[in-house]
C-alpha cells in the first residue's frame, strides 16, 4: 500500500514541526546507509514489504524533496466493501540515553487513524493530482481504497515538502501497524536519519 507510506511521510512533516521548538545544529555527514526497514509481523499477513528506501540518506530537509522506492505484495484485496483500515504509529526519537516516545509528546490522536480509506478519499478529493499517473495506469488505482491483490513496485517517486524554518537532526524509529476490520494486515518498522544520525545529546 504505497500511499500508506506517503501518508506517513506527510504526517512526519507535521510531527517534526510539533516536536522541534529549537534550532538544532546542522552537520553534513555525506552519503551513508543509515535507513533500515523490517517487516514486524508475528504471523503471516497479506501485506509484506520486500524493499523500502528513502533518498537522500540521511534526509536533508533543506532540499525540499525526498525520493521513495518501495516493493511490496498484497496477498488479498484490502479496503474493499467499505472495510475500515486502522493505522497505528509508534514514533521514537533516539537520544544518548535511549529512546523518547514522541506519541507521548504530540498526543496519541496524532499516532492513530481509525479510517485510512476515508482519509485517503479526502486527500484525493482535495488534490487528485497528488496520485502519480503510474498508479492509475499500471495498477488501476487512484491512491485510494480498495487496494487490489498484486505485487507493487515504485522507484524513486519524488515527495515534495516545504523547507522548515529550523534545522533538525536525529535518528527516528517508526513502526506502522495496519488492521482491517480488526484483522491484522501488516507491520513495518523503519529507522531513518535527518541531517545527522548522531543521537540527540550525544
Amino acid at each position: 500500500m504505497y500511499i500508506v507510506i506517503l501518508g506517513v511521510l506527510w504526517v512526519y512533516h507535521f510531527l517534526v514541526i510539533s516536536v522541534s521548538t529549537q534550532s538544532l545544529k546542522y552537520k553534513d555527514v555525506g552519503n551513508q546507509t543509515n535507513f533500515h526497514f523490517e517487516n514486524c509481523n508475528r504471523s503471516a499477513t497479506p501485506f509484506y514489504v520486500q524493499l523500502l528506501k528513502l533518498y537522500p540518506d540521511p534526509i536533508n530537509l533543506q532540499m525540499g524533496v525526498m525520493r521513495l522506492s518501495i516493493e511490496f505484495s498484497l496477498e488479498r484485496d484490502v479496503g474493499k466493501d467499505n472495510n475500515r483500515i486502522d493505522v497505528d504509529l509508534n514514533w521514537r526519537l533516539k537520544t544518548s540515553e535511549g529512546y523518547t516516545e514522541l506519541c507521548d509528546i504530540i498526543g496519541e490522536n496524532n499516532c492513530h487513524f481509525n479510517d485510512l480509506c476515508a482519509e485517503l478519499k479526502k486527500i484525493m478529493d482535495r488534490a487528485p493530482n497528488t496520485c502519480p499517473a503510474f498508479m492509475k495506469e499500471k495498477y488501476h488505482n487512484n491512491c485510494s481504497c480498495p487496494f487490489l491483490k498484486n505485487d507493487y513496485t515504485v522507484h524513486k517517486v519524488p515527495i515534495f515538502f516545504k523547507s522548515l524554518p529550523i534545522q533538525l537532526r536525529g535518528t527516528f524509529d517508526l513502526t506502522i501497524n495496519l488492521q482491517e476490520q480488526g484483522t491484522h494486515v501488516g507491520c513495518v518498522r523503519i529507522e531513518f536519519c535527518i541531517t545527522d544520525c548522531t543521537p540527540l545529546g550525544g
